[in-house]
């Protein structure tokens, strides 16, 4: 009778200790989770405002960057878009159409001068990814009328300078070049345009507290997304 009572006891001790211990854990576990979860949030929180892609076909990068993701109605979002050679080298990229969105856009008369520019931004409404850009799109800039240069035909081809973002276009130059100019975009937005097609006209609204979502595009198919709050 004795060795059972004391065969029990033994039992309890050692299950006693098993749930210790296994508290223990989950407490360790719990605590690790939460400073992880902590971390996580404050990687990406300082990485909000800018982000890129790398295209390994024309080894460009392109870069989207915003200088708040929070901002009062009324007050002014500056954005930058930047395409930059990652090679050590001059790169010669051929010119192309592979725009993955319409309506992407580099300002009312193209952006680089009386050329074209070969990227652009977009504006949307609401929190989108880069699957469902179909929807929600603002106008991101009056109907006009504008007294824009005579464009002319699109570049056959960009050389970019070694690790920079200077390139120079060829085309339809005679032969020659056509510009050197910083493939970069500046932006500001306090608002955006409810443009009416059918009268080629629009009104501008600032911004109305939510979420939004920029875009930026270039002709090589490279897309990169950013989302900023007005409160």
């Amino acid at each position: 009778m004795l060795w059972k009572i004391g065969n029990a006891r033994k039992q309890k001790i050692v299950l006693l200790s098993l749930a210790i211990g296994l508290v223990a854990t989950l407490v360790v576990s719990l605590v690790s989770l939460i400073w992880m979860s902590a971390f996580l949030v404050s990687t990406v929180q300082s990485q909000s405002n800018s982000a890129f892609v790398t295209n390994e076909a024309t080894g460009l990068r392109l870069t989207l960057s915003i200088n708040t993701t929070s901002l009062s109605r009324g007050r002014t979002i500056d954005i930058q878009l930047d395409a930059q050679n990652t090679l050590p080298t001059p790169n010669a990229v051929n010119g192309s159409s592979i725009y993955r969105i319409k309506g992407l856009s580099a300002g009312p008369c193209g952006g680089l001068g009386t050329f074209p520019s070969p990227m652009g931004f977009a504006l949307f409404s609401g929190y989108h990814t880069a699957d469902n850009l179909w929807y929600g799109q603002l106008g991101f800039s009056s109907p006009g009328p504008y007294f824009c240069p005579l464009f002319r035909s699109p570049m056959k081809w960009y050389v970019f300078a070694a690790n920079g973002d200077d390139a120079t276009g060829y085309g339809p130059c005679n032969g020659g070049p056509c510009f050197t100019e910083p493939m970069r975009l500046d932006r500001s937005l306090s608002g955006y345009w409810i443009i009416s097609p059918v009268l080629n006209s629009g009104a501008f609204t600032t911004f109305s507290p939510g979420v939004y979502t920029i875009v930026g595009g270039d002709e090589w198919g490279d897309l990169v997304l950013l989302h900023f709050a007005v409160t």
